[in-house]
């Protein structure tokens, strides 16, 4: 894992990976599997996303700055990963949207450029949280507001 997140920006290749850490390719998914419960692969994009979101809070680097810096060449492959473990675009979560509201009773957000996640439940648990604290804690620091 510690190579992985210190080779965010490299393209991912198994057979690298695994000669870095001196074992075989499927000896590499096994162990990486029983500890994490991930791939290697998944494991990388979720850190690259991890990466991304906090370079998009606490940098102003622009968006394709920030998708080359962790490693992807095409901003839109990027973007609908990043949607995909944050629920937000990386454009929603910069803090250059004006609002966002989270509706009670109902696994959606609504922000400025749109809503996300549905009434019958589309949103996961975990994406909602994360909504509900970039809510209450990031934007009012953005946009100058106190709780």
């Amino acid at each position: 894992m510690r190579h992985l997140d210190r080779n965010l920006a490299t393209p991912f290749d198994l057979a690298a990976v695994a000669e870095a850490v001196n074992v075989s390719p499927r000896t590499l998914l096994r162990q990486f599997a029983a500890e994490t419960q991930d791939t290697p692969l998944r494991y990388l994009q979720k850190a690259r996303v991890r990466q991304a979101r906090h370079f998009l809070e606490t940098t102003d680097r622009s968006i394709s700055a920030i998708t080359a810096a962790v490693g992807y060449g095409d901003q839109a492959t990027f973007a609908r990963l990043f949607q995909r473990h944050v629920g937000l675009t990386p454009s929603n979560t910069d803090g250059r949207s004006a609002e966002c509201q989270i509706e009670k009773g109902a696994n959606r957000v609504s922000t400025t450029f749109g809503t996300v996640g549905s009434s019958r439940g589309g949103m996961h648990p975990a994406q909602l949280a994360s909504l509900r604290r970039f809510k209450d804690d990031y934007l009012p620091r953005r946009l100058g507001r106190r709780r």
